[in-house]
């Protein structure tokens, strides 16, 4: 994101670095604190007393207590170590008081301290007359004097008067000032009375600045420095200015709060309205329409409600709108086609509706369209493929249909995410030709299909997520050409067969995310190649493999602690052996199957099967199925049955018994003994308690050793559930 802060040293006028060089010292020179309770001069022996009064009186004259930094003045009997005040030699010889928010008038007194070499007094709010005893500062440094800095006195940037004589040559005062500051006079503030007294810029423009002041609580900024304060606008904080006119507004992280006003459409000339993280409510002026002239709208990270102006497509020369993060409605107005908004056009983070207008599809050039988490209904428009686009982010909306084969002509793009909506579909092939993808985000959608071997083609990709769809058949080898990949996660699907021994080739791959699919067989030995992925934990608290909820082998007595392979496995993911599934041929004889984590068993008896039939067990992280109603216990899987010729077994002579052996922390508050296992009933789509498979069946508790039993005689996916856990208000019993 983009930040012009195009007015930084309006707000904060002028440094006054070469002063701290003096005072920043001063407390290395001081004695040692002792705060006193009550000050009197009487009691500095430091000073002489006329000019331990003359501080004083300036203390007292300019709202000491308001002072931006009033350390140790009139705390200590020390002078020395107040802040500002240097007194090398039992004399005030400096005294720096630039830019500390002093205000009120200067004292008469100030013309005692005879041997002041340096007084600043600069960037205040010092009013009124300059005492006339100041010539008595005979010893001030003056321009050429030898020392540095080379002027000993600075009044500049106040609001002190101009006598209407100023400069007269007989006046011994005026001579002292042209003698040591000739350009004090000139660099006055002139205070603001309304936008008659500012000539600076066109009235019109002045009252759309008041007006924004007014309208966004201005006397509640964070900085509202000279704000109707000069009549000269150009050094209110965060104006800019460009000859004649107000040509940016940068105002953001100021806590703006309140709405914005329709005035500001008089500023005609503005290039930059950056209002971004602050407090502002209220619906977008459509006004602002009017600022053909505006390069920059970025009104983010506020609490912006309503719908989005047709009329902002008006300002033809935008290059950059920023209206995410906030409470935005309605559906997105077809008419920002008509911008260019090279730097990107930013709607995330809103409540917007309805379809993404293929209008967009005429946006002249863009860095980026995002349009995420919002509430976006309806097709990806292929007429967004006309645009010289970068980065597209639709993440978290409603979008439905197919992805758009047109986008694969998206020659420079760089970044694609859909993920998070309900396309569906295949991944297309065309994606493959996107030469310039670096991330390619499909994540939790409805895709189906294989995933295209093209996608090889995409040379400079470094994140490929295809997770949580319905991909089928096998994982590409093309995908070894992806050299750059950092993060591949085809995780939550129904990939089957081998994992190609090729992905070992893929050295800078940090994260790998296989888990929850069926694949099978071993793991390819060239995954110790895998140097780069994380350690467990090491990403952001996640692992950076993870293979669990397969059918992958497991390897007798693993972990081998010679066995390379096995020792890469054991640390980069500990525990994937005990979530993998697997096959097994049980004959008439009966058998038993047995979860690699030992919590899930099944007693097949003797003479339940007329022949060979070969079970297929498949644990799942979570249920396929929403389990509205009910409070998940950690254990879930598939149980299926196929005969010699690969027919589903549906019934058997007689009732497979399982066992679920359960932790504390599985069911947590549910009632321990309304556990119950419930399988997914096609037929009437919702899950049914699995003891109704078998006439009469029964559960068999023992909560001694966590356990539960009973007879199953239908397979398919099952669940361990609680009821839907209610809380009641507490009966209160009074006793009388």
């Amino acid at each position: 994101m983009i930040r012009k802060t195009v007015t930084l040293i309006l707000c904060i006028l002028f440094s006054i670095a070469i002063l701290t060089a003096f005072t920043g010292s001063l407390s290395t020179i001081a004695a040692p604190l002792k705060e006193v309770s009550t000050f009197s001069c009487a009691d500095v022996t430091e000073i002489p007393q006329i000019e331990c009064e003359a501080l004083v009186a300036l203390y007292n004259s300019t709202n000491g207590p308001g002072w931006r930094d009033n350390t140790n003045w009139l705390v200590t009997y020390t002078p020395s170590n107040w802040m500002g005040v240097q007194d090398p030699d039992g004399h005030v010889y400096y005294l720096s008081l630039g830019h500390q928010y002093l205000n009120g008038t200067i004292p008469s007194e100030l013309g005692n301290l005879i041997y002041l070499r340096f007084l600043y007094l600069d960037d205040n709010h010092l009013e009124g007359d300059i005492p006339e005893s100041l010539i008595n500062l005979v010893n001030l440094c003056p321009e050429g004097c030898g020392e540095e800095p080379p002027q000993g006195l600075i009044l500049d940037y106040n609001y002190l008067n101009i006598p209407p004589d100023y400069p007269n040559p007989n006046n011994p005062l005026h001579v002292f000032l042209e003698r040591e500051n000739p350009l004090w006079d000139i660099r006055q503030i002139s205070p603001f009375v309304n936008c008659s007294s500012v000539i600076e810029i066109p009235q019109e423009e002045c009252l759309a600045l008041v007006a924004l002041y007014n309208s966004t609580n201005g006397t509640g900024w964070a900085n509202n420095k000279n704000w109707l304060v000069t009549n000269t606008p150009g050094n209110w904080c965060g104006v800019g200015m460009y000859g004649p006119h107000v040509s940016a507004i940068d105002l953001h992280d100021n806590q703006l709060s309140g709405s914005l006003p329709s005035e500001l459409d008089n500023l005609t000339t503005l290039w930059d309205l950056i209002l971004s993280n602050n407090h502002l409510g209220g619906s977008i002026p459509p006004q602002l329409g009017m600022m053909i002239n505006l390069r920059h709208l970025f009104l983010d990270n506020n609490q912006l409600y309503g719908a989005i102006p047709p009329e902002l497509g008006n300002m033809s020369d935008l290059e950059g709108i920023e209206l995410s993060h906030n409470q935005l409605s309605g559906s997105i107005p077809p008419e920002l086609g008509q911008l260019h908004v090279y730097e990107g056009l930013h709607l995330e983070n809103n409540h917007l509706s309805g379809s993404i207008p293929p209008e967009l599809g005429n946006l002249y050039s863009t860095g980026m369209i995002n349009l995420s988490n919002n509430q976006l209904s309806g097709s990806i428009p292929p007429e967004l493929s006309k645009i010289d686009l970068f980065n597209l982010y639709l993440d978290n909306n409603q979008l439905s249909g197919t992805i758009p084969p047109e986008l694969g002509n998206v020659t420079y793009m760089h970044v694609l995410s859909l993920s998070g909506n309900q396309l569906s579909g295949g991944i297309p092939v065309e994606l493959g030709k996107l030469s310039s993808l670096i991330s390619l985000n499909l994540k939790s959608n409805q895709l189906s299909g294989s995933i295209p071997p093209e996608l090889e083609n995409l040379t400079y990709l470094e994140i490929l997520n295809l997770s949580s769809n319905q991909l089928s058949g096998s994982i590409p080898s093309q995908l070894v050409s992806l050299t750059y990949m950092t993060t591949l996660d085809l995780s939550s699907n129904q990939l089957i067969g081998n994992i190609p021994s090729e992905l070992g080739s893929i050295t800078s791959l940090k994260s790998l995310w296989l888990q929850n699919n069926k694949l099978s067989g071993d793991i390819p030995t060239t995954f110790i190649n895998l140097v780069n992925i994380y350690d467990p934990g090491q990403n952001n608290g996640q692992d950076g493999l993870e293979l669990d909820f397969n059918l992958l082998n497991v390897p007798p007595n693993y972990p081998d602690p010679l066995d390379p392979l096995q020792i890469f496995l054991s640390k980069k993911d500990s525990d994937w052996q005990l979530s993998q599934g697997f096959q097994k041929v049980i004959g008439a004889g009966g058998g038993e199957l047995t979860s690699q984590d030992g919590r899930t068993d099944f007693l097949i008896p003797a003479g339940a099967l007329i022949t060979d039939t070969t079970f297929t067990f498949i644990p799942q992280p979570t249920p396929r199925h929403d389990h509205l109603g009910l409070v998940f216990a950690q254990n879930s899987f598939e149980l299926t049955a196929e005969d010699a010729g690969g027919n589903p077994v549906a019934a058997f002579n007689l009732p497979i018994t399982v066992t679920l052996t359960y932790t504390d922390t599985d069911f947590g508050a549910i009632p321990e003994d309304s556990l119950m296992l419930d399988y997914w009933d096609v037929a009437g789509n919702t899950w049914t308690d699995a003891i109704t498979t078998c006439p009469g069946g029964e559960y068999t508790r023992d909560m001694e050793v966590n356990q539960l039993s009973l007879p199953l005689c239908h397979l398919t996916e099952f669940g361990l559930f609680g009821p839907t856990l209610n809380v009641y208000a507490p009966f209160v019993y009074h006793k009388w």
